[in-house]
Formats: C-alpha cells, structure tokens, sequence
C-alpha cells in the first residue's frame, strides 16, 4: 500500500510538472482579519533557475515565487503590510533587480515592508532588503557584502591535458567578443569585465544610499564587499534594529498603527511530493540547484 501510495506521489509530481497554481497561506499569529500582514520567505540563492527533484521534475523557480507572493500581497485589499524573511547569501543581478522593483511596487501600492534578517542576508540579499521602511536583524544575521564579482571556470589546462582545443570564430571587429586572460588583469577581457562590475556595483550603492537615507560617500566606505554582523551594521545604519520575529511583527504594526494583527505565512500551492523532493535536494546539495553553467553569469556573492 506504502509503495502504491509512493508511486502514485511520483507520478503525479513528473505529470504536473510542479508549477505554481495559487498561493496558500498558513496563520502564524490570529488576530483582526482586517488587519493581515503577510509574512512572506525569500530562502536561499536567488536565481531564475528552475529547481529540478530528484524524478526530474520541474518546480518555479525562486524569483518566480517570490515576486508572485509579493503580488499577491499587492493585490489583496485585506494585506496591509509585508514582512519579508530574508535568508539568502545573493544571486543573480537580474533576478535580484526583479524582486526589489517588486518589493518598491509594493512600496507604491501604499503597503509598508519590514524586512526580517535571519542568518544570512548579505550581497543580494541585502540588495533586495535596503528598500525596507525598517530592518530588523539577529545579532547572529551576517549581512552586507555589498560588492559584485564575475565567475568563469579556465579550463584550458585541463583541455590540453585531454587533447580539447576550444576553436572560436567572431566577426572581423569583433576582438572583444572573445574574452581572454581574464586570470591576467592587465588584460582587455579583465578590464571589460570590471568595467561591468563597477557599473553594477554603483547601482548597488546608489540602492543602498536611497533605501537607508545615507549618502552616496558613506555608502562607498561600507562597500567594500566587507561582511557585518547584526550589530556591526547596526552600527553602520545598514539596519534599525537587532531583534527577532517578534520585533519585526511589533515594527510593521507601528507602522501600520494598527492593533491585534494578524500575520499569515504566503506559500506556493505545489505538489506536496515534489515539494518534498526539492526540500530535501536542497538540504543535501543547494549550491547544484544552480544548473546552468554559463560562461560568464554575474551574481552578487556572499564570500566569507
């Protein structure tokens, strides 16, 4: 009967492919139904990937679900406000731009966002949290990091060890189509590609110097890609406050002026088999969840 159950489990997780088909929220804290906050988790690296289990079925992507939580919340008139529980070490640029224009939609719709750091929320994941109208963090979050970097693998040694000779042809102007030397930074590749890193970087400190109310120069003495504890970003006006949950819920009720709140956790309506699978292939190996391996993919990185 077990295995029965198990494979039926199976099959419809590979059938539905594992998408998203509404938002189901769970109470953490009852109260005044005309006063709901909804608490809202951005878990992990952030990326457009789509997770793949263990059957080699598909679920939404982190990015996806997350904005479309945000939306949800933008959307319901009985939403008043947002917390976000932020636990992740950064990711892709663009995806990471995707959720903070989300989060300054919210901003918009007249709907105040506190941010809750939990134990990590650096680089990216401090990107998406600077627009908050207030920070909480644990003296234990490790945040900050506000730095870009570029990643590529030189395989060439290990190409010439096999006998593989990578054989590219660019257009006749094109002699930075191709990077090269990129171990060598007196190289034009190099500087290409810090070049982009340096514009994504003031992007990165004019964000955090219009979220936190800080000049652009106090900004660039922080933004060093350093990593601060909770009280060391206190300190550093990265954050309002070192608490934990039960802060942020009394923050976004002052906020809001509001009494007996009441805070529901939004979460995606998956498959509950494939939602199981992909939880415990992240717990075993998150770092693979990023499949695709592009030559050159720009992320904000947490390095410690």
């Amino acid at each position: 009967m077990c295995f029965c159950c198990f494979v039926l489990f199976a099959v419809s997780s590979i059938v539905s492919g594992g998408y998203i088909s509404g938002i189901d929220s769970t109470v953490l804290l009852d109260g005044d139904f005309a006063n709901t906050v909804a608490v809202i988790d951005l878990d992990g690296v952030i990326t457009t990937e789509p997770l793949v289990d263990l059957f080699g079925a598909t679920t939404t992507d982190m990015t996806t679900s997350v904005i479309s939580k945000i939306d949800h919340a933008i959307n319901n008139d009985g939403i008043k406000g947002v917390i976000l529980r932020v636990d992740s070490p950064g990711g892709e640029v663009y995806a990471t731009r995707m959720i903070y224009n989300k989060l300054v939609e919210l901003q918009e719709a007249g709907k105040p966002l506190v941010v809750l750091m939990q134990d990590v929320a650096a680089s990216g994941g401090y990107y998406v949290s600077a627009p908050a109208d207030y920070i909480v963090a644990s003296e234990m979050t490790l945040t900050g990091s506000i730095g870009v970097v570029f990643q590529t693998t030189d395989l060439t040694g290990l190409y010439d060890k096999i006998g593989i000779k990578q054989i590219t042809i660019a257009n006749s102007e094109g002699e930075l189509k191709v990077l090269e030397d990129l171990d060598d930074p007196q190289s034009d590749g190099y500087k290409v590609l810090q070049g982009v890193a340096d514009d994504v970087q003031d992007n990165f400190i004019n964000v955090v110097a219009q979220g936190r109310g800080l000049s652009v120069d106090q900004v660039k003495k922080i933004a060093d890609a350093r990593v601060f504890s909770g009280k060391q970003a206190l300190e550093a006006g990265l954050v309002d406050e070192l608490g934990e949950q039960s802060v942020a819920f009394a923050r976004i009720s002052e906020i809001l002026d509001i009494e007996n709140p009441r805070f529901i956790l939004l979460q995606d309506q998956e498959n509950s088999f494939n939602s199981l699978m992909i939880s415990l292939q992240n717990s075993l190996a998150p770092w693979s969840l990023l499949s695709k391996d592009k030559e050159f993919n720009i992320k904000y990185l947490l390095h410690l």
